[in-house]
């Protein structure tokens, strides 16, 4: 599961101490995924372990969700920062209350692994819009942003995702599009997706068309953004003497890109090459390297966060 290092202009975990928030995930993900495997295989997290007949099935729910909980608080390999939660209990048990967890049995390791997998994602967006003592307010559509869960749900540990990070450059903020930070390259990714599909006809213009049956429709020009993003990263590792590839992703999973010859440094990915351009992506195994954690500091380095103190918010 890839890393959520940014998120627009909220204040991030990873800006405070990247070296150690990168590897402690990569830990507490493998542990408490061992435990939560070991639980299910040996019935603890079986519902008759903890529902009675007098239940009704929203106690039942209440009572998985609980054991659900903390079954992934045990010891000190918590999902729930236990430093925050010892500052700032209220605040984290308000956080919770309004959070999707896991609130149906799992049947089977698939189903354990989508469970297991939202719980992650949980803390992806706690470390991504706090820190111990401070706070940035969230809008709440990141936690059902699909695009956002596919990039850290679909990747492995070693990828850094910034998504749609907000740079400062000479004071003026610039938002990006979404940034993926792995061992050897960075890669710049513009997604356009309409209906399942759809053929986008490309153009130098400041729009494309989208083409759904006989329906046209204009659609932004996604190579200028992802344009923009690849000229911040660049002149950035440049500025900081960082030496990696920079790519340049047109991404479309579910539609069809239509252009005469590929750009000059361009690739457009859609339905025809996706599945090879995600295993090749998904298939390295390469450890964090000290480049790829020293290109993600610039980056969070030049990057705009808005927060406040948690003290005054009480």
């Amino acid at each position: 599961m890839a890393q959520l290092i940014k998120i627009q202009d909220y204040i991030s975990r990873y800006e405070r101490d990247l070296y150690h928030y990168s590897s402690q995930f990569i830990q507490l993900k493998k542990q408490n995924w061992e435990q939560a495997k070991a639980a299910f295989e040996t019935g603890e997290l079986t519902r008759n372990e903890f529902v009675n007949d007098q239940e009704t099935e929203e106690e039942a729910s209440a009572s998985f969700l609980t054991k659900v909980k903390s079954f992934f608080k045990k010891d000190k390999m918590e999902f729930i920062d236990q430093e925050l939660l010892e500052d700032d209990k209220s605040n984290v048990e308000k956080e919770e209350e309004t959070l999707s967890f896991f609130i149906t049995q799992p049947q089977n390791l698939h189903d354990l692994k989508v469970l297991f997998l939202e719980n992650v994602f949980q803390l992806q967006m706690r470390w991504a819009t706090s820190t111990l003592f401070e706070l940035s307010h969230i809008d709440r559509r990141f936690m059902y942003d699909g695009r956002l869960k596919y990039f850290l749900q679909s990747f492995p540990d070693t990828y850094l995702v910034m998504y749609k990070p907000v740079f400062l450059l000479k004071k003026a903020p610039v938002e990006a599009e979404i940034i993926l930070i792995g061992p050897t390259e960075t890669i710049c990714i513009s997604m356009i997706e309409g209906k399942d599909g759809s053929v986008f006809q490309y153009s130098k213009e400041n729009f494309w068309i989208e083409l759904v049956g006989k329906e046209k429709k204009k659609v932004l020009n996604p190579l200028l953004g992802l344009q923009r993003t690849e000229q911040i990263i660049k002149n950035l590792y440049q500025a900081n003497n960082i030496e990696r590839p920079v790519r340049k992703v047109i991404l479309s999973r579910n539609g069809f890109l239509d252009y005469p010859v590929e750009p000059y440094q361009m690739e457009f990915i859609d339905k025809r090459n996706y599945d090879t351009w995600f295993y090749e992506l998904r298939r390295l195994s390469a450890p964090l390297k000290f480049n790829q954690l020293q290109a993600a500091q610039v980056l969070l380095n030049h990057s705009q966060s808005i927060y406040f103190d948690r003290n005054e918010n009480e």
